[in-house]
């Protein structure tokens, strides 16, 4: 854990860019590096699977998916997340 205390900034800063960019798109709770996103008509199948194309990997029951950053999330990957959930609800 200390060694990745530097990097705990950048998991806040994408999970808020992230939460930003979904609360059009259904009810979003978030705090510090995790996202809980309930999506109008929730997490489907069909929305998990349209997310896997876009490289987001969803899992869980439908209805609320939480997302969580690391240090294994880039910028990019937020930015594909984006781009995912945009092209979903267009």
């Amino acid at each position: 854990m200390v060694h990745n205390v530097s990097r705990r900034a950048d998991d806040h800063a994408h999970s808020t860019a992230l939460a930003d960019a979904l609360h059009p798109y259904g009810t979003v709770d978030h705090a510090t590096n995790m996202i809980f996103f309930t999506p109008e008509g929730g997490a489907t199948e069909d929305f998990q699977r349209h997310m896997a194309q876009h490289g987001v990997q969803l899992s869980g029951a439908t209805g609320t998916t939480r997302l969580v950053m690391h240090k294994d999330v880039t910028a990019d990957g937020v930015q594909a997340a984006v781009a995912g959930m945009r092209s979903f609800f267009a």
